[in-house]
């Protein structure tokens, strides 16, 4: 359920729905498949706009919130900015919810202290949208995470298709022809991260050993 964009995309259960009943939904899921395929989750997606959560919004953290105790699946939430981060965390520490186990999807949008702070409060750091257009700006927001000691925090994606592409063009299909649509962190981003300071082992701790901690199920 997506509550950004204005709450344009919740559909109309969940407003009909308390957060118990949402979250049986994704229980379900998981236990017997997404409708009737067998095809189980990975992980809890939610979407929050701007600001501070309203109670909508929180309605929705709650929901996610049981379906991940329930399930152990792991929460990644799409956020608008650092002020709904907080008050997703506050939230969280009511819930006696673990903030380890939410992911701040777009941290990208926020500073490096903003990224800081919720790190060392247990939050997954997701750094999305990685182009060949800001691969500088990524490169320094993946440095500071090293420098703090907090790169066991940290993930990365390239996000979408369009994202990678370098000639400014949404429709151009060339990248995927080649077979290169997900190379930039692999074949850009990664060699500016080595030639900057950062080591084999902490790569591979960011593309590797994080993905693997985060989205494993917990007991």
């Amino acid at each position: 359920f997506y509550a950004a964009v204005d709450k344009k995309y919740l559909p109309e259960i969940f407003y009909k729905s308390d957060a118990k009943a949402i979250s049986k939904i994704w229980s379900d899921e998981f236990e017997n498949g997404i409708e009737g395929t067998g095809i189980r989750p990975g992980f809890i997606k939610i979407g929050f706009g701007k600001g501070e959560i309203d109670s909508i919004e929180q309605k929705l953290l709650h929901a996610a919130i049981l379906a991940s105790k329930s399930t152990g699946l792991v929460i990644a939430a799409h956020t608008g900015d650092y002020a709904s981060s907080l008050s997703q965390y506050n939230l969280l520490v009511k819930e006696n919810y673990d903030p380890s186990r939410l992911i701040w999807v777009h941290s990208q949008n926020a500073s490096n202290e903003e990224r800081k702070a919720l790190a060392e409060k247990g939050f997954w750091i997701s750094l999305d949208g990685v182009s060949e257009d800001n691969i500088n700006d990524y490169a320094g927001f993946i440095l500071f995470m090293k420098q703090h000691k907090l790169l066991h925090r940290l993930l990365i994606s390239h996000d979408d298709g369009w994202s990678v592409l370098s000639n400014g063009s949404y429709n151009s299909i060339e990248p995927f022809k080649k077979g290169k649509q997900y190379a930039t962190i692999s074949e850009k981003l990664i060699p500016v991260l080595l030639q900057r300071g950062m080591n084999e082992k902490e790569i591979e701790q960011v593309m590797k050993t994080n993905p693997r901690i985060c989205f494993a199920l917990k007991d």
